[in-house]
């Protein structure tokens, strides 16, 4: 510490330090500088405030609302911020979840053309914006005729999401997949980090290539894995890696995380595309220079038959 403060005043003390403190173009610029910050950081502050009292204090105050009410509303707020940033954080953690839409649309439209798709997505978790994105007018309703989002939790998020998409959107239960197949078959079926949370995820499988799925319909399904202890031609994981995510996942996020996801997609189905990577975990990765990573994959299938 001694050594810095020495470092400090020799600094200090030095002769281009003092012309460069005498300068009154460089005080000028610090104190406009200086100045600016504190008036840009004052009237955010001063926004933030009258917003707080506009929305919490000022409809008690006036008689609008009583404290019950109130309370509720903030309340709600409260819950809105937290749902916000759980999602924000889990997002972080689901490698493959962006860029599969953009996949599967692009494998898609090859095979069926100009004509109104049908989507069908697993748990809901589907990012219905970037699938907007990739249609060329960036319109759901002009390129897809129906789709379907199978909520195993009825969250109401997703109900609120696709209000405005209007009856193009429907939220419906893993039961009721049975009456869509006899409706119309679909022409993609993506499951975003939902088959690990099927207990009975083989049969799932078996209704999608069987009953549910179009032909020369896409399948896409990006989820977390491990490796079998011996695969030829896959990427093999060590054992380390094996039993670490494998436990941390399925006892305590009681998830389904298995070896055999990945080879029963590429026995079962016409793979077109396949990625086994290691994903980031935020902070964790850092502070164990990067040797910490999760393990995801991204497949594509296409029904031939």
């Amino acid at each position: 510490m001694e050594q810095f403060n020495q470092v400090l005043n020799k600094i200090e003390n030095s002769e281009l330090y003092g012309k460069v403190k005498k300068n009154e173009y460089y005080n000028k610029v610090v104190e406009s500088t200086l100045a600016s910050l504190i008036y840009k950081y004052s009237l955010l502050v001063i926004v933030q405030l009258k917003s707080l009292y506009g929305q919490l204090l000022e409809p008690v105050i006036s008689g609008s609302k009583t404290y019950k009410e109130q309370l509720q509303y903030v309340w709600g707020l409260v819950q809105q911020l937290l749902l916000h940033y759980i999602l924000v954080v889990i997002r972080q953690f689901q490698h493959g979840r962006q860029g599969l839409s953009s996949l599967a649309y692009e494998k898609v439209v090859q095979s069926k053309g100009a004509s109104k798709l049908f989507w069908l997505d697993l748990g809901a978790q589907a990012d219905l914006k970037e699938m907007a994105s990739q249609c060329k007018d960036g319109e759901l309703k002009n390129n897809f005729k129906k789709i379907y989002l199978v909520n195993t939790k009825a969250c109401q998020s997703t109900l609120k999401s696709v209000e405005e998409l209007g009856d193009l959107v429907e939220v419906i239960t893993v039961e009721e997949l049975q009456q869509v197949a006899l409706q119309s078959k679909v022409d993609l079926v993506t499951i975003s980090y939902s088959l690990t949370s099927v207990p009975n995820w083989i049969e799932l499988l078996e209704k999608i290539k069987n009953e549910l799925l179009s032909k020369n319909g896409v399948l896409a399904v990006t989820d977390y894995y491990v490796s079998r202890k011996s695969t030829k031609g896959a990427k093999q994981h060590n054992i380390i890696t094996r039993v670490f995510w494998q436990t941390l996942l399925n006892l305590v996020f009681g998830l389904n995380v298995s070896a055999d996801h990945l080879p029963y997609l590429e026995g079962h189905f016409d793979s077109v595309h396949v990625e086994e990577n290691m994903g980031k975990i935020p902070l964790v990765s850092k502070l164990t220079l990067g040797r910490v990573k999760i393990p995801y994959y991204v497949y594509i299938a296409q029904l031939s038959k």
